[in-house]
């Protein structure tokens, strides 16, 4: 299929789509891991359905005390919550039976909690961010007050051949005393590197209190593009030099993340589009679709505003962005199965919050196959 046949068909969409996507909301899930403490020296807070809920434990509490804690917490505020394990709560739909839409997460600063976990499930409705995570990073200017450890664990998964596949990943990062905040903000990220994740920098807000904004690392994917559907994060530095805290299945305040679903391919490869910084006015906007196979057309498509269409002849494709708009930018991907778009940001104050959406439409395996990546929502800062 050429690309003119490719732009065409995308272009024709407003024509063709009949029906747009049924309401449904995310599933999002909330874990502490077993054999913790609380200390009483700080505060729970679940952020989800754009409410913060906090949570004052005595100290002495156990992970189950502490579930049941932010259970008790979210069913008072009207949540649809579920007990799946001791140790988990899975919240189902907002107050009055709302859907979700927004992810959540969770944090501490009581210094008997070391870990916690957020996951999502992908049964949202098309245009909703159906995987990912994002962990914080040191965010003041003072050094790090001791040797530890964060340890990462996230749950991804591929779809082969029509089957679910959970592939756990596991990284342990050391960290020395004295190291800047932003020595460790490059040594996390080179080593979730180095175990195969795609990651972002965003800007998110805090779980205990939404006024202040933290800065993060966003995993969506791994560079096969696997989804991440669930992290773990714990480590055991003081939480006022990095803070206990996790996000699940949310767009951030500033920088980029993906939503909806994609498509794969047969070896469960997916392609996907990724943007490492968070863009500002002015500056450069390093925008690369990993089409997952090499020499074969592709187009990245750009457009102000989201959209959840079914794309004709495609069973399992879903158009993503506002077709009403569409900035074509069409390729070749290279040998290693990339398409560069660098683009640069107007120096414009007005832009400053713009959200941006993009979807990449990839040509194969066979020439008359039309693989779709999730959609990524940016927002300038």
């Amino acid at each position: 299929m050429s690309r003119f046949r490719l732009l065409l068909l995308v272009s024709s969409l407003p024509l063709l789509v009949a029906s747009t996507w049924a309401q449904g909301g995310q599933r999002v899930s909330f874990t502490f891991p077993p054999g913790q403490t609380t200390t009483g020296n700080g505060q729970v807070g679940v952020q989800v359905g754009g409410q913060t809920v906090l949570v004052g434990v005595p100290p002495g509490t156990g992970s189950t005390g502490l579930t049941q804690a932010v259970e008790d917490g979210l069913r008072s505020r009207g949540f649809a919550v579920e007990r799946p394990g001791p140790n988990t709560v899975t919240v189902t739909a907002g107050p009055g039976g709302a859907p979700l839409t927004t992810g959540g997460g969770m944090g501490s600063t009581d210094s008997g909690i070391q870990g916690v976990r957020t996951g999502v499930e992908p049964n949202a409705a098309p245009p909703v961010k159906q995987a990912g995570g994002a962990i914080p990073v040191p965010p003041g200017n003072q050094p790090c007050p001791r040797a530890g450890t964060i340890v990462v664990t996230a749950e991804t998964e591929r779809v082969v051949n029509g089957q679910r596949e959970r592939i756990p990943v596991h990284v342990q990062i050391p960290l020395n005393q004295g190291e800047t905040p932003e020595q460790v903000k490059q040594r996390v990220r080179q080593m979730l590197e180095s175990q195969g994740f795609k990651v972002e920098d965003v800007e998110v807000p805090s779980n205990l209190d939404r006024r202040i904004q933290l800065p993060g690392l966003g995993m969506d994917h791994m560079q096969d593009g696997r989804r991440v559907q669930a992290v773990d994060f714990s480590h055991n530095i003081p939480p006022e030099f990095l803070p206990l805290e996790l996000w699940g299945g949310m767009q951030p305040l500033f920088g980029g993340a993906s939503y909806g679903l994609g498509d794969s391919l047969p070896d469960g490869k997916a392609p996907f589009l990724h943007l490492p910084i968070v863009p500002q006015v002015g500056g450069p906007f390093p925008l690369t679709l990993h089409g997952q196979l090499q020499g074969v057309s592709d187009i990245v498509f750009l457009s102000f505003g989201p959209a959840g269409f079914p794309i004709p002849l495609q069973p399992t494709s879903f158009l993503l962005i506002d077709p009403l708009v569409l900035l074509p930018f069409p390729g070749i991907t290279d040998p290693l199965g990339l398409h560069p778009v660098p683009l640069v940001i107007p120096p414009e104050p007005a832009l400053h919050g713009l959200d941006l959406y993009f979807q990449a439409v990839v040509i194969g395996p066979t020439p008359q196959t039309i693989v779709t990546t999730p959609g990524l929502q940016v927002t300038i800062r």
